[in-house]
């Protein structure tokens, strides 16, 4: 359990049919502006279906990218210490459909709402059932940086994405534990480089600067960022 600005929170993996539901009706808040960049859903549809909707799409989608073990969620949420302030302003943005269930000390249901998650994609072999593809430009980078090279063999790398933070949890450190969770992940693969793409008007690109990525190449209004990671990243349950 790490602490942030005024509460306690824990990062672990987001596995379940019912914890996936959860993370994609947080996307579906979070990103809500991305989605509807490119989905298209009628305007006489209420405000709340319209979020169902999304979340629905976003769920179908983690099951898909996760299934056979070729991407993996992680996730964030609220632990039992938390400032009566920063718990409402997180209730506000937060609902039922976006908490994580589990077993308090009297053996009863625990709610506790998620404060964010991203996923991480494996590079895999050419052809093997369930890849998921890595983005072109990450493997021209690679290529690039002459991974093979480096670390020998096929170097496969790790691609991190859909990275995001509840608002009223930001600042806190949520989204560096997310980082090193999943470079952690990274390593029990022997995956020794991981990628991620940041938009270069908006403040995430500061949080990949600020945990070991560097800027690789910008494309538009996009730049690709990487970091070599080692042992010292399996700390990854954030401190």
């Amino acid at each position: 359990m790490a602490r942030g600005r005024g509460f306690e929170y824990a990062t672990s993996l987001a596995e379940n049919t019912a914890e996936l539901r959860s993370v994609a009706s947080l996307r579906s808040r979070v990103f809500k502006e991305e989605y509807d960049k490119v989905i298209t859903i009628s305007e006489t549809i209420p405000a709340e279906q319209r979020s169902r909707i999304l979340a629905t799409v976003e769920w179908d989608r983690l099951e898909r990218a996760t299934r056979g073990g070729g991407a993996l969620c992680v996730a964030s949420w609220l632990g039992d210490r938390c400032e009566e302030e920063v718990r409402q302003a997180i209730l506000l943005e937060t609902d039922r459909s976006t908490m994580m269930v589990s077993r308090g000390h009297g053996g009863g249901e625990v709610f506790r709402p998620l404060l964010g998650s991203l996923d991480i994609t494996f590079e895999r072999e050419e052809g093997e059932e369930g890849r998921k593809e890595i983005p072109g430009d990450v493997l021209r980078q690679k290529d690039l940086l002459n991974l093979r090279e480096k670390y020998g063999g096929s170097a496969k790398v790790g691609y991190i994405s859909n990275v995001g933070v509840l608002p009223a949890a930001r600042g806190a450190g949520v989204g560096g534990s997310l980082l090193r969770f999943a470079a952690s992940k990274a390593l029990e693969r022997n995956i020794r480089y991981v990628f991620a793409h940041a938009h270069k008007r908006e403040l995430d690109k500061l949080l990949y600067l600020k945990h070991g990525y560097e800027g690789l190449s910008g494309d538009g209004s996009t730049v690709l960022l990487g970091r070599e990671i080692s042992t010292s990243a399996s700390s990854a349950t954030a401190q």
